[in-house]
C-alpha cells in the first residue's frame, strides 16, 4: 500500500509539472502577442500623408506640449503585455501618458479607439492617438508627436520614436482627445 501512495504521488507531480508548463507557455505566447505591433511593422519609406515641417514643440497648447514630453520621458521602457507601470504594451502606455496630463483613458486600445473625435490624417496634431489594426480591429495604439513622428510601445524595443508611416499598410484612424 505505501508504494501505492509514492505512486500516485509521482503521478501527481507529474501531472502538476505538466501543468505548470503549459502555462507558462501560454503566458508567454500571450506576452508575444501583445498589441500585435512587431507583426504589422512595414518597411515602407513613402507615405501619402502631408507633414508639417519645421515642426516647433512652444507652437503647442501647454497641455500637449506636456502630454509629448511625459511620453518622451518614457522612451527606452521595456514592453510587457498587460503593463502600466514599470513596462508597458501599447495601450498600457498611452493610458499612463494620457493619465499624466488628467486624462483617464480605458484599458485597451480597442477600447481607447471609441473615445474622442476622428481628425483627418492629414490635419493630425501632437498628442492625437493614431490606431492601427487588421479590417475594422484595432490592434495597436500610438501617441502622434508631430513631424510624422510616433511614440509607441512596441512589442521588442518598449517604448519608441517612430516614422508615423511605419505600420501604413494597417494604419486604420486618427482621434483627437484634446481640443
Amino acid at each position: 500500500m505505501y508504494l501505492g501512495i509514492d505512486f500516485a504521488f509521482l503521478f501527481f507531480m507529474q501531472i502538476r509539472r505538466l501543468w505548470i508548463k503549459f502555462l507558462t507557455l501560454t503566458m508567454f505566447a500571450t506576452a508575444l502577442i501583445g498589441c500585435r505591433s512587431v507583426v504589422f511593422f512595414s518597411s515602407k519609406e513613402t507615405s501619402s500623408y502631408e507633414f508639417r515641417s519645421g515642426f516647433d514643440r512652444s507652437a503647442l497648447d501647454e497641455r500637449r506640449r506636456l502630454l509629448i514630453e511625459e511620453a518622451e520621458s518614457w522612451i527606452g521602457v521595456p514592453y510587457c503585455y498587460g503593463g502600466t507601470t514599470n513596462c508597458f504594451d501599447c495601450s498600457g502606455f498611452t493610458k499612463k501618458v494620457y493619465e499624466r496630463i488628467g486624462i483617464v483613458l480605458p484599458r485597451t486600445a480597442e477600447e481607447q479607439s471609441k473615445l474622442g473625435k476622428f481628425v483627418d490624417l492629414n490635419r493630425i496634431e501632437a498628442g492625437d492617438l493614431i490606431f492601427y489594426g487588421k479590417g475594422k480591429r484595432v490592434t495597436h495604439v500610438a501617441i502622434y508627436a508631430g513631424n510624422g513622428m510616433i511614440i509607441h510601445s512596441a512589442t521588442s524595443r518598449g517604448v519608441v520614436r517612430d516614422r508615423f508611416d511605419i505600420m501604413s499598410s494597417n494604419l486604420l484612424f486618427a482621434k483627437k482627445l484634446i481640443e
